[in-house]
């Protein structure tokens, strides 16, 4: 049965005693590394969860400015980013949460090309849903779904720089802009 349910975005394994003082970057998992070691695979293979979106933001920086990009799909749909998780309790109890972390790929040519990123998250395809979400057999674990998405389904768009900050919210930030004079330096 699946369930919408609200996560923490971060991944924390089992041994964080404190969540304010674990310091690794956990909010993205590399594809490639999944299975090597014991971080992530136990997840992988058995807490795979899809990410529901409607757009995602990459940053294009050359020297000390960065400008962001939204990527979103070329029909407007929604579309789910692939992710693992984790349930972590802390050492005394008190505290509990669901933990995930967005898994990522190379970067299709789109991404490539708007943000020089040669990383991006990992797209499931609405197909392949059942299969991403399914604990399955360990010893062939749906690793082939983690691919670049094909760039011609996707569209990019500048947006403002605002969108950086928790505390702009709003549609505006969304939409489509660019910033003249500033654009020019970025034309390769």
């Amino acid at each position: 049965m699946r369930t919408l349910q609200m996560m923490f975005w971060r991944f924390l394994p089992p041994f964080v005693a404190d969540p304010k003082t674990f310091k690794r970057s956990t909010i993205n998992a590399k594809g490639e590394t999944l299975l090597h070691g014991d971080f992530w695979k136990d997840s992988f293979l058995h807490r795979r969860c899809l990410v529901p979106i409607d757009s995602f933001v990459e940053w294009h920086a050359k020297g000390k400015n960065k400008l962001p990009w939204l990527f979103g799909m070329a029909d407007d749909n929604i579309f789910a980013l692939g992710g693992i998780w984790r349930h972590w309790r802390s050492p005394d109890g008190k505290s509990q949460m669901d933990t995930f972390a967005i898994v990522t790929t190379d970067s299709n040519e789109l991404v490539l090309d708007k943000t020089g990123h040669d990383r991006m998250p990992v797209i499931i395809k609405q197909q392949d849903y059942q299969r991403w979400l399914e604990p399955g057999d360990e010893q062939r674990p749906p690793i082939d779904l983690i691919r670049p998405f094909d760039s011609e389904k996707m569209k990019a768009w500048r947006v403002d720089q605002r969108i950086n900050s928790v505390k702009n919210n709003g549609p505006e930030l969304c939409e489509p802009k660019e910033d003249e004079g500033q654009m020019g330096m970025f034309d390769d």
